[in-house]
């Protein structure tokens, strides 16, 4: 007879992470409930909200209403969102953009700024962001429970490996920033981030594409539930597929990347050269696109390029969901509509395409639901937008 030998400390872990799954997803729950729902016992149930509670990471709320039958109203918990704060980064090229969350997912504070960034200015411009959080007087009562950076490049190992728009492969981020700091650095690809963040707090579907649009073009791959990233962190880099053989010199070693035809920055400067200007205003860039007819073709000539790229997503992956997100597809909700007619692709029905609802913090949300699993000990988190700004 063989005796299978139980690890009781990996169980009780198990089930604590699943009763704090249970939590974010009910966001208010009983004890009772919350054993109906596990289908863990009264015991057990117990134990483990107390030690949350001990924790400081559960705490009792308020008095739910009795069953039809009368007794005693039960007492209803919920995750303690104050219990720290996770501060998320996105670094592109030419901007950046940061963010503080509560433990719900819940944003508190947002800014973008526009900064060209190397690897001589990168720490100093992130050791920046933390003390303008430090100094935040309703947060200095906040542990800082962990900070995620979403970089444009491959990742792996949570270090950035190789990036084709700047120079930050050549410092380890994580590293030097542990030098100052000793809370939980992750580093993430933007793409790889927005995908999480769509997966955790708009759509609960198994299998998802999110496609980035900006300065380069980007895909964060969600199949059976599991982000898709290759052997190498490789997976995803579709701005880098070919578009025009023997096309323009990329900085990648080949030609005709994609990117170079059809990402926002692509357009932008192909804008640009048409209004002769060196700065592209975005608060009138759908009127542009409505009366000025080259702008229009150049709009449109993008759109083209860009369904092709989701044609070739929905034939290889044959995902659920398509989400596109970038500036100009927010700034002219036209551009989805004619990505979408310009796909002809019988099958594609069975792939709904849509825009992101999480705009341009995206990002910045995914890097929040990392931390936010990680910190749980977690393996989904059901998050929910509740802004205050």
């Amino acid at each position: 007879m063989s005796f299978i030998k139980i690890d009781k400390q990996k169980m009780r872990q198990n089930n604590k992470s699943i009763v704090i799954e249970e939590l974010l997803k009910n966001k208010v729950i009983s004890r009772a409930k919350l054993c109906k729902e596990t289908n863990l016992n009264k015991a057990t149930m117990t134990e483990l909200i107390k030690e949350l509670i001990d924790q400081n990471l559960v705490i009792e709320t308020g008095m739910g209403f009795s069953n039809t039958q009368g007794g005693r109203k039960p007492v209803l918990l919920e995750l303690n969102k104050n219990r720290g704060i996770i501060i998320a980064i996105e670094i592109d090229f030419n901007k950046i953009l940061f963010s503080i969350h509560l433990l719900n997912g819940e944003i508190v504070l947002f800014e973008s700024k526009k900064q060209m960034v190397d690897k001589d200015t990168i720490i100093q411009e992130i050791l920046k962001i933390i003390e303008v959080v430090k100094t935040q007087t309703e947060f200095r009562d906040h542990e800082i429970i962990g900070m995620c950076i979403a970089v444009h490049g491959i990742v792996k190992n949570n270090k950035l490996e190789f990036s084709p728009k700047y120079n930050l492969d050549q410092v380890d981020i994580v590293a030097e920033l542990k030098k100052t700091y000793s809370f939980p650095i992750l580093i993430e690809n933007e793409a790889n981030a927005a995908a999480i963040a769509e997966s955790t707090f708009k759509n609960e579907t198994e299998n998802l594409v999110n496609l980035n649009i900006n300065s380069g073009i980007g895909a964060g791959i969600f199949m059976n539930n599991k982000l898709l990233k290759g052997s190498n962190g490789f997976a995803g880099e579709i701005g880098h597929s070919i578009y025009q053989p023997d096309g323009l010199k990329c900085i990648c070693g080949n030609q005709g990347c994609v990117e170079l035809y059809a990402s926002t920055k692509a357009l932008e400067d192909k804008i640009l050269t048409v209004q002769n200007k060196t700065e592209l205003d975005y608060s009138t860039i759908h009127d542009e696109f409505k009366n000025n007819s080259k702008v229009n073709e150049i709009i449109t000539e993008g759109a083209r390029i860009l369904s092709i790229v989701a044609n070739n997503i929905i034939v290889l992956l044959s995902p659920d969901l398509l989400i596109l997100n970038g500036t100009l597809l927010r700034s002219i909700p036209e551009m989805l509509d004619m990505v979408k007619a310009n796909i002809k692709y019988q099958y594609l029905n069975n792939t709904t395409i849509i825009s992101s609802g999480l705009g341009e913090r995206s990002v910045l949300y995914g890097c929040c639901a990392i931390v936010i699993k990680k910190f749980l000990n977690i393996k989904k988190a059901h998050l929910y937008i509740s802004e205050k700004i």
